[in-house]
């Protein structure tokens, strides 16, 4: 089982890449529409014999399926194979997408806030 498919990492804590910005050129902000990650489909399986991964133990796995990522759009963490079709999927970087996703919440949680406080006091 390749060290670059799904469910195994090289470093946990980077991804199979390092951080540091002297690793890094061209570097520019990144928009997604993380509205794609809340229509993701979590499901439960177990891999055919032929792709099992025995090193870890276990029969069931869970995740997302590569084609539906790509049918809803969300092709970053996506890897191909040889033919062009989704292959497997990038897991630490769907972590870094919904990261974007907790921080437009966030956004749009305090501007609730502001906009609930301001109604209380217009009642008083």
């Amino acid at each position: 089982f390749p060290s670059h498919d799904t469910h195994s990492f090289s470093d946990t804590s980077t991804g199979p890449f390092g951080s540091s910005l002297k690793l890094k050129k061209n570097i520019q902000s990144y928009k997604i529409d993380t509205s794609k990650l809340l229509k993701l489909n979590l499901v439960s399986f177990e891999y055919l014999n032929q792709y099992k991964p025995h090193s870890m133990g276990r029969d069931t796995f869970y995740g997302y399926i590569a084609e539906e990522l790509a049918d809803i759009g969300i092709e970053e963490p996506l890897t191909y194979d040889q033919d062009g079709s989704p292959k497997g999927i990038n897991y630490w970087l769907i972590g870094v997408l919904a990261l974007e996703l907790a921080k437009e919440q966030e956004i749009r949680i305090a501007t609730l806030e502001r906009q609930i406080k301001q109604m209380m006091r217009e009642d008083d």
